[in-house]
């Protein structure tokens, strides 16, 4: 999805030439496949959050982004660490004056 949201923002940039600290060849994209670091830390749920926010805002520039599989899942992710957050299950379900 990441590449789809840089062709759709920058549509004349080129495969080796796109914006960003590398310059990367199309070609050499594939399907990503999450492998778990040995070093890999826990993330708070605030941390969880941002992170997906950093991901969104650098993959949602492409026209099919809202409906994408990768777009839903962020959102389904979303509202389960919303719900993970202290003091969530407490609260008051609505206000009242």
């Amino acid at each position: 999805m990441h590449l789809a949201s840089v062709t759709s923002r920058y549509p004349h940039s080129t495969s080796g030439q796109r914006p960003g600290p590398i310059d990367l060849d199309d070609a050499a994209i594939g399907a990503y496949e999450y492998t778990r670091s040995p070093l890999a830390r826990r993330l708070t749920t605030v941390q969880a959050l941002k992170a997906l926010d950093s991901l969104e805002y650098q993959s949602c520039d492409h026209p099919s982004w809202p409906t994408s599989a990768a777009a839903q899942y962020l959102e389904r992710l979303r509202r389960a660490l919303i719900c993970a957050l202290p003091g969530y299950d407490e609260a008051d379900w609505e206000i009242r004056a």
